[in-house]
C-alpha cells in the first residue's frame, strides 16, 4: 500500500511540473525581432531622447558578438488586447531604439531574422471590446494616454513603436533618476510625474541638457516641497548636489557627444 501511495504522489508531482511548464511556456516566448516589432502596440505617446542615445551606444558597442546577449536580457512584458495585439507595458525606449538601429545591424552584416527577444504575457484581456480594453488598461495603470502634460487622448496612442514622440522633459526626468537624485520607483509611469513637475516649474525654457541645466533639475528634485515630497522616488535625506552630478556626468557626456 505504501508503494502504491508513493507511485501516486510521484505521478502527481510529474503531472504538476508538466502543467507548470506549459503555463510558463504560454507566459514566456522567444520571438524573432522583426515579428516582435510588428506585433507590439505601445502604451504611451512620449519617450526621452537621452535614454535612446545611451542604449544605442550600448548596442553599437555590443555588435556583433554580444548583441543577442543584451537583447535576451530585455524581457518585454505585454497585455494581450483585442485582435491578439500585444500592448507593451515596458521597454518602450528599448524597442524604439532597436527599431532605429536595424539599418546599423544590417550594415554590420547581422541577420535580423536570427535576432530574438523574450516576451512575457502579463494578462490576457483579448476578450474585451476595444473601448473596454482601453478603459481597463488605464484603470490598471498599464497605459499613459497623455500626448502632452495634462492633455489626454485615450484613443490615439501611436500604433507602432517608431511613431513615439521624443519629449525633452521625459528625457530630463530620466537623467535625474540616473543621477540617483530620485529613486527608481515601482509606481507606474513614475518618471512621467517628474517630467511634468519639470515642465510646470517653468525653469527649463531653453530645453538644453547642459551641466547647468541638469544641476538645476537635480536641485529642485532634492529640495523638499509640497510637490516633490509627494512624487514617487523622492529622497527625504538626499546627498550633496556634487554627489549626484558625479553620477550623471559620464552619461551626460555620452548623450551630448551623440546628439
Amino acid at each position: 500500500m505504501r508503494n502504491i501511495t508513493f507511485i501516486f504522489i510521484f505521478i502527481f508531482a510529474i503531472s504538476l511540473s508538466f502543467a507548470e511548464s506549459e503555463t510558463l511556456f504560454e507566459k514566456y516566448r522567444k520571438v524573432s525581432l522583426p515579428v516582435l516589432l510588428n506585433e507590439i502596440h505601445p502604451g504611451q505617446y512620449l519617450i526621452g531622447e537621452p535614454k535612446i542615445i545611451v542604449f544605442a551606444q550600448e548596442l553599437s558597442n555590443a555588435i556583433p558578438n554580444q548583441l543577442q546577449e543584451i537583447l535576451s536580457t530585455k524581457i518585454v512584458p505585454y497585455i494581450l488586447g483585442p485582435n491578439k495585439r500585444k500592448w507593451i507595458i515596458d521597454r518602450h525606449h528599448t524597442l524604439h531604439t532597436i527599431h532605429k538601429m536595424i539599418p546599423v545591424f544590417k550594415n554590420e552584416g547581422i541577420e535580423i531574422n536570427d535576432l530574438f527577444m523574450i516576451t512575457e504575457k502579463v494578462l490576457d484581456l483579448s476578450h474585451l471590446s476595444y473601448e473596454q480594453f482601453l478603459n481597463t488598461m488605464e484603470e490598471l495603470g498599464y497605459i499613459h494616454p497623455y500626448y502632452f502634460y495634462g492633455k489626454k487622448d485615450l484613443y490615439n496612442i501611436p500604433d507602432s513603436i517608431e511613431n513615439l514622440k521624443v519629449d525633452y522633459f521625459r528625457g530630463l526626468a530620466w537623467l535625474v533618476r540616473k543621477s540617483k537624485a530620485i529613486k527608481k520607483s515601482d509606481v507606474p509611469f513614475a518618471e512621467f510625474t517628474w517630467a511634468e513637475y519639470f515642465y510646470r516649474s517653468g525653469l527649463f525654457q531653453e530645453k538644453t541638457l547642459s551641466i547647468e541645466t541638469i544641476k538645476r533639475a537635480i536641485k529642485i528634485s532634492i529640495r523638499p516641497s509640497i510637490q516633490t515630497m509627494t512624487l514617487p522616488g523622492f529622497r527625504p535625506n538626499p546627498k550633496s548636489l556634487d554627489h549626484y552630478m558625479k553620477n550623471i556626468k559620464p552619461i551626460l557626456e555620452i548623450v551630448n557627444n551623440n546628439k
